[in-house]
């Protein structure tokens, strides 16, 4: 007989309190809804093939060789010593599940579980200790129920009251105190950053933008989705020394620490909504999350791929130059005094200019906001980012954005300066109105 993972708590009575596998299932889909895992879609299909063997197989044993081509796409007979793919997403889901069982799911009835060492999930019931509130407390003078219950309804009538009546004046008392001279920055932010709707910040992937620049080739969002690093090398011609080291970048999971900075600024915006706003790597970013999820895109579509989304219907776009090894702002239907393409002079440490553009826009369902904070480098980036979230600078662009106080949905152009790595200008060169909100 197979043995299964769905355990008992020996301490509340084996067999009355054995998870049945219809409750098993709806804590899986409530674990992958939660704000640890449902913009990760990646780590879903992870956790729900895990589970589908343990509740629905009763395995004692999944393989890491199975999951690598059930779950990866990875060939059946895959190299699992050089290709860590799954011990690097099972080391990410145990800490995704023990931060949820800490915070929006301590009050979960049952458990799950990822023991190190193996691949099957289990699942139980809390403890008494962890499930039982006051127990063996001494028990107060007993009231009568008849008389306990109306007192009870009017205190909870009277508090309900209160603190709805607390929260209201605390939240226009928190969404003023945040914006509190900063005009031009509410007219942004607060359509981005809000009360009832969460918020992804999601910061580049560096790592893949590097690894377009040492193939000399470009690698879209439909490439980036497939979430398998070995299939972005495929068709690259390159010794043997060079595939390896493009095969470590390709697994490497970094970000530029100016998005970081951009990043930090965006949450020191709003101290009140901070616990709305979740910092999501791209590769772990999934677009297929709420609908009425407020989006901040860091970076070009170079590296970060969810920028393709909405490229398509702007006027000021990205490219890339192979051969020159530089990024290009193309405007699509220039007006008179612009230019049709935006170039960087200068060669390697002797570049001192970049392009950036600020996008604010309706995400595609027409159901929440989406920013796009993008740039022709790593500086430029930062230098738009630093005006977005800078109340000095950015009044200015709303002043031209917005002249009659209300901020239609937008594209501007800058043009930036470095000096030393550090962004020292960002201009205004052009812009797009696309209607009120």
């Amino acid at each position: 007989m197979k043995e299964t993972h769905i355990a008992g708590d020996r301490s509340l009575g084996a067999a009355q309190r054995t998870p049945t596998p219809a409750e098993c299932r709806d804590l899986v889909e409530r674990i992958a809804a939660g704000s640890d895992l449902h913009r990760s879609a990646r780590l879903v299909d992870f956790l729900r093939y895990i589970c589908h063997r343990a509740i629905d197989d009763a395995v004692s044993e999944i393989r890491e060789q199975e999951m690598g081509a059930a779950v990866f796409g990875r060939t059946p007979d895959y190299d699992t010593a050089g290709d860590p793919i799954v011990r690097v997403q099972a080391s990410q889901l145990r800490r995704k599940l023990q931060h949820y069982f800490e915070t929006e799911g301590a009050g979960e009835a049952i458990t799950l579980e990822i023991p190190k060492g193996g691949y099957v999930p289990l699942f139980r019931y809390r403890t008494a200790t962890q499930s039982t509130a006051g127990v063996g407390q001494p028990a107060g003078p007993a009231v009568p129920s008849r008389y306990l219950a109306p007192v009870l309804l009017g205190i909870a009538a009277t508090l309900a009251l209160a603190c709805a009546l607390l929260g209201i004046r605390l939240w226009k008392l928190s969404a003023d105190q945040d914006y509190a001279g900063k005009p031009a920055l509410r007219l942004l932010w607060s359509n981005l950053i809000r009360a009832n709707q969460k918020t992804s910040v999601v910061v580049a992937d560096s790592c893949f933008g590097f690894l377009q620049d040492a193939l000399g080739m470009p690698l879209d969002l439909e490439t980036y989705l497939k979430r398998d690093p070995l299939q972005w090398l495929q068709g690259a011609k390159t010794d043997s020394q060079l595939a390896d080291v493009l095969k470590m970048m390709a697994f490497r999971q970094y970000t530029s620490i100016a998005d970081l900075g951009i990043a930090r600024r965006i949450l020191l915006l709003s101290p009140s909504h901070q616990s709305q706003i979740s910092i999501v790597f791209a590769r772990d970013y999934n677009a297929r999350g709420p609908v009425s999820d407020n989006v901040v895109l860091l970076g070009s579509h170079r590296s970060n791929p969810w920028a393709e989304l909405y490229g398509g219907s702007l006027n000021f776009q990205f490219d890339y130059d192979e051969a020159s090894r530089k990024a290009i702002v193309r405007n699509r239907n220039p007006r008179a005094g612009e230019s049709a393409a935006y170039l960087i002079a200068g060669e390697g440490a002797g570049i001192r200019e970049g392009y950036a553009t600020l996008t604010f826009l309706p995400n595609q369902g027409h159901t929440a906001s989406v920013l796009i904070v993008a740039g022709t480098d790593m500086e430029a980036t930062e230098a738009v980012g630093q005006l977005a979230t800078t109340e000095a600078e950015f009044q200015p662009v709303a002043g031209k954005l917005a002249p009659d106080g209300h901020l239609p949905y937008f594209e501007a152009l800058f043009k930036t300066r470095r000096f030393g790595g550090a962004p020292q200008e960002c201009r205004l060169v052009a812009w797009r109105r696309w209607g009120t909100l």
